[in-house]
């Protein structure tokens, strides 16, 4: 008997006599049939039992698009097979990686419990988050269901063919018609990782979970804002010369992709990193297996992963902090105790990047905030950006001013003691103000607009029929002037991608005279701290009489 449960094993699986993947015209598919098993299968996503279609050797004649699943049983002891899964895509073509999710369709549309069920006692009148959903509902169970997932690169090379656990993600993004949902892989399923290399410009080649965003409050507009300004963060890092013992902000990579859910085309989503210990463990260069060996916050001090003494720690030393006095922090160049006090426990020069690569993008949604700190000796506080999809949303967001508020940062008045107490001390306050001028100089309207061109480029042929698919499900309850039809929602993404390019045109100018106002600087000191003379807006920038008065041109 297997595990006392009085069964002798499992059936073996059935296997394909043609592989999934995209094909051009009829494809011909049979399953392999294991000795002394009858297989059975189906065509809607859903998992075979011994009252789905028999199979008897005949040959399937695919035309369109068709998601297969097939399951071997045997008489006596033998529990059935594991599930063989594949998604035949026939005559589709995209110019973008495509994704195949499968899962039993009630775990998607049960009427109580499914995963993408929005019900029927929906309330919207208080605008998002809706009230009643389903959704919501299942995601504060913590719902979790199974999949198959497969993944085919823009060539049509299989990177992914594997079961996994999905759930999906998101706070106020989850009302958006399309969902959010994070992957994960787990040996309970079959493979522990996900082994591909999922994102070209990161080295790693094999992943525990990732996720396929919808990009977020950004989902009706142009749909990259996020990916973009982490692409930026690419090319800033990329050409910066850093300390040895100092670690990059770490932020997630981007790759725009094509999803198909259960054979149903679900449109143009984002490819991303996710967020977690795993994340960190890699970027850390620590082996994925000691993932566990850290503590994540966020916010002003949320605990995230980790042990709830680790918050409070954290919060204590936060407290004892504000009692300090930082005056003199410095005698003959060397910090005293208070100053130590922090510098023992954060890495300064990551903290700076995160802060000042914060104040550049003017991400009015500083909530989104997580920061890190491994079970190692000398191991210091470290800091995770993503989720910026309020960042050059609006120009003349002045985020010098609220993220040194004495009550906190941005609406929700998120803790900056660490970064105030630090500003506190001239020397810190320059080293913070030349890492943010480093930013500044790099982040030209032309290299922004350098790095977004391109991003475009790549999305925008799968616009129409993402459009066409999402545009009519828009909601107003949601943004109120995003428009329901196709054609509409069409021409609103390229004013969304426009609007996007005039907030980069604008962006410098009227930064610069914040940082100078907001940090009581001379023009001769924003040239000495290498901000350089105020930039002149664009030529083709779309300016208001309002902002003509304040900045000039």
């Amino acid at each position: 008997q297997a595990n006392g449960e009085g069964f002798t094993g499992y059936a073996e699986m059935p296997s394909f006599t043609t592989e999934p993947g995209l094909y051009d015209g009829v494809v011909y598919v049979q399953f392999n049939i294991p000795e002394g098993t009858q297989v059975f299968y189906t065509t809607d996503s859903s998992v075979p039992t011994q009252n789905s279609n028999p199979y008897t050797g005949e040959r399937l004649e695919l035309r369109d698009i068709t998601v297969l699943r097939a399951r071997a049983f045997t008489g006596g002891n033998m529990k059935p097979s594991d599930v063989l899964t594949g998604t035949f895509f026939i005559n589709k073509y995209h110019s973008l990686p495509v994704v195949s999710i499968v899962s039993d369709p009630d775990n998607l549309w049960n009427e109580t419990t499914g995963m993408l069920t929005a019900g029927n006692n929906v309330d919207k009148s208080k605008g998002i988050p809706f009230k009643n959903t389903i959704y919501r509902a299942m995601k504060k169970q913590g719902a979790r269901y199974e999949c198959h997932v497969e993944l085919y690169d823009d060539s049509g090379n299989n990177l992914i063919s594997q079961d996994a656990e999905f759930s999906l993600m998101g706070q106020y993004s989850l009302d958006m018609p399309q969902k959010s949902m994070k992957f994960r892989a787990k040996s309970a399923y079959g493979a522990k990782t996900f082994a591909a290399k999922l994102f070209d410009d990161r080295e790693y080649e094999e992943y525990k979970s990732f996720v396929l965003r919808n990009s977020g409050n950004d989902c009706m507009f142009s749909r990259l804002a996020d990916g973009f300004q982490s692409r930026l963060i690419d090319a800033y890092q990329a050409q910066t010369v850093y300390a040895a013992d100092t670690i990059p902000v770490i932020h997630l990579a981007w790759k725009p992709v094509v999803v198909y859910i259960n054979g149903a085309y679900w449109g143009h989503m984002n490819l991303r990193e996710r967020s977690d210990r795993f994340f960190v463990a890699q970027h850390e260069g620590m082996p994925l297996s000691d993932a566990e060996n850290m503590v994540i916050l966020e916010a002003s001090g949320a605990l995230k992963f980790g042990t709830d003494t680790e918050r409070r720690n954290f919060r204590s030393w936060r407290n004892a902090m504000k009692e300090k006095s930082f005056k003199p922090a410095l005698t003959n160049g060397e910090p005293n105790k208070d100053l130590q006090y922090i510098l023992d426990a954060v890495d300064v020069d990551n903290f700076f990047e995160y802060m000042a690569l914060e104040m550049f993008l003017g991400n009015s949604d500083i909530g989104n905030l997580r920061f890190y700190r491994l079970h190692e000796e000398g191991s210091k506080w470290r800091w995770i950006l993503y989720d910026v999809d309020y960042g050059l949303f609006n120009s003349g967001f002045n985020s010098p001013r609220s993220y040194t508020k004495t009550k906190g940062m941005g609406e929700q008045n998120i803790d900056n003691t660490i970064f105030l107490k630090l500003l506190s001390v001239p020397e810190y306050k320059e080293k913070f103000l030349r890492k943010l001028a480093d930013i500044f100089t790099f982040c030209t309207t032309e290299k922004m607009l350098a790095v977004l061109e391109p991003m475009v480029e790549q999305i925008t042929p799968e616009m129409t029929l993402h459009w066409e698919r999402w545009g009519p499900e828009n909601d107003k309850m949601v943004i109120s002037d995003v428009p329901t039809t196709a054609d509409g929602a069409y021409r609103y993404w390229q004013q969304r991608v426009e609007f996007i390019r005039n907030v980069i045109r604008k962006r410098p100018r009227k930064l610069w005279a914040m940082i100078k106002s907001e940090f009581n600087l001379s023009d001769a000191q924003m040239i000495e701290l290498g901000f350089g003379e105020q930039p002149h807006f664009p030529a083709d920038a779309n300016l208001s009489q309002s902002e003509i008065n304040t900045y000039g041109r």
